[in-house]
């Protein structure tokens, strides 16, 4: 913090000099107009300002899909889907070291990549076209509780055909497009599914919600339950952003692109 108002430092116990994190546009700038009530405080010194940000928004997206959307029990059988990518590493963790889910299956485009799902917990790591057939095999054709799905057009006929009956399809992004109109009918054929398309913004409308994901998210990193991966660190110029943002619609990313603003 920069600089902030009596008043505000009063109302949110921030003060010049605190480490935050934040949720909103505008990152690659090395100075930010932040509201008040969207800045986090980052009160341990032990957790490294790189692991934060390479954390606090597709940790708190595993947060409440985890937690809220679909809540994960010790009996749940879900579909992490991209197991590899930023959101799946931070759900496999969740679901396997915080709540200790019975099965996850995920998906992933390449040997690397699964081989990089199983480590972090999953159970199963498997090439996408490969989805149906393991889940079947896995759940004795009953199909799983839940499917997370940040990939969107190329997965969701998919997803939704490996869910149990009343399983939930959990649609949070468009990594491949967006996931084109589904007739409620096609919803009863596979078994009375639900679907939802669910944004971060939405699961912290409070700053008591905000702070209690991000509480969550750092308490778990710092006790070891979830290991932030950053691929790559640049500096922050045009052409690293052009380079970045290739890298990313590449698909090759195994974890955080992470810009150093100094």
């Amino acid at each position: 913090v920069e600089d902030i108002s009596p008043a505000l430092s009063a109302q949110y116990q921030l003060n010049i000099g605190d480490r935050v994190a934040y949720y909103d546009q505008g990152s690659y700038a090395q100075y930010k107009l932040l509201p008040a009530q969207k800045a986090i405080p980052i009160t341990d010194a032990d957790i490294d300002a790189r692991v934060v940000v390479a954390s606090v928004v597709q940790g708190m997206t595993a947060h409440y899909l985890s937690r809220s959307t679909f809540e994960l029990t010790k009996d749940s059988t879900l579909v992490i889907h991209a197991g590899a990518g930023g959101v799946g590493q931070f759900l496999i963790q969740i679901a396997k070291n915080v709540v200790g889910v019975k099965t996850i299956i995920a998906t992933a485009s390449n040997a690397e990549k699964q081989a990089i799902a199983k480590k972090l917990g999953a159970d199963y790591a498997v090439s996408y076209n490969e989805l149906e057939d393991a889940v079947s095999s896995v759940t004795d054709g009953k199909g799983v509780d839940v499917v997370y799905d940040g990939v969107g057009k190329n997965t969701y006929a998919s997803s939704m055909k490996v869910l149990r009956k009343r399983g939930l399809c959990v649609f949070y992004g468009n990594a491949s497009g967006p996931v084109p109109a589904i007739s409620p009918l096609e919803l009863s054929k596979l078994g009375s599914i639900y679907i939802t398309r669910c944004v971060l913004a939405h699961y912290t409308l409070t700053r008591e919600e905000l702070l209690a994901r991000s509480n969550d998210l750092m308490q778990w990193i710092k006790t070891g339950q979830i290991q932030v991966s950053i691929d790559k660190e640049m500096k922050l110029t045009l052409e690293n952003v052009v380079d970045a943002h290739r890298y990313i619609e590449a698909g090759k990313t195994t974890g955080k692109v992470v810009f150093d603003c100094k």
